[in-house]
C-alpha cells in the first residue's frame, strides 16, 4: 500500500513538474544529511526550491548547480541560490530582473572580479554574487570554500538595465 501511495505521489510529482517546466536537478548533488532520503524526494525537494522563487514562473532552463549554489534563469531575470553544503539548505538568495539574455558558461579560472572592465553594480550575498561590467555583460559567482575569493561560473548578457533583489533565507 506505501509503495502503491508512493508511485503515485512520483507520477502526480513528475506530471506538475513537466507542466511547470521545471528545470532537472542533478540526483548526484545530495547533501550527506540526505543519503537516507530517495532520490526522488530530493529531486522534488530542489526542483520545489527552484520553482519557488518570487516573481518568477516560467523557469527556463539551468545554467549551474553545485553543492553551494543553483543558478537558474527565466524569461524575466536570473536568480542564484546559496546552499549550505553540509545540510543541504537554503542561505541566501540573489535575483537579477528584466531583459532577455543568453547564456555561456566559461573558464572561471580566466575571469576574477578585479579583471572586470569596469565592474558596476556588484551585488553580494552570503556565498553568492552578481557583478555587472559596462557593456551590461553579467558575471555571476559563487566563493570558493577554501579562501574565500570569487570562482565566476556563468556569464550573462542582458539588453536591458538590471534590477535586483536581494533576500537572506533563515
Amino acid at each position: 500500500m506505501k509503495s502503491i501511495f508512493l508511485t503515485t505521489m512520483l507520477i502526480a510529482a513528475a506530471l506538475s513538474n513537466k507542466e511547470a517546466q521545471a528545470p532537472l536537478i542533478a540526483p548526484h548533488l545530495i547533501a550527506p544529511d540526505d543519503i537516507g532520503n530517495s532520490l526522488e524526494e530530493y529531486h522534488h525537494r530542489r526542483q520545489a526550491l527552484a520553482l519557488n522563487f518570487k516573481n518568477h514562473s516560467h523557469p527556463i532552463h539551468l545554467i549551474d548547480i553545485t553543492h553551494t549554489a543553483l543558478i537558474v534563469s527565466y524569461e524575466n531575470g536570473i536568480v542564484v541560490m546559496g546552499f549550505n553544503h553540509a545540510k543541504g539548505q537554503p542561505t541566501s538568495q540573489l535575483s537579477v530582473y528584466e531583459g532577455q539574455f543568453d547564456s555561456r558558461v566559461f573558464d572561471s579560472k580566466k575571469f576574477e572580479m578585479s579583471s572586470l572592465d569596469s565592474a558596476e553594480n556588484i551585488y553580494t550575498s552570503t556565498d553568492v554574487s552578481i557583478a555587472q561590467d559596462k557593456y551590461n555583460q553579467i558575471y555571476i559567482g559563487k566563493l570558493k570554500e577554501q579562501n574565500g575569493a570569487e570562482s565566476f561560473t556563468a556569464r550573462v548578457v542582458f539588453n536591458k538595465t538590471l534590477m535586483t533583489h536581494h533576500s537572506n533565507i533563515e
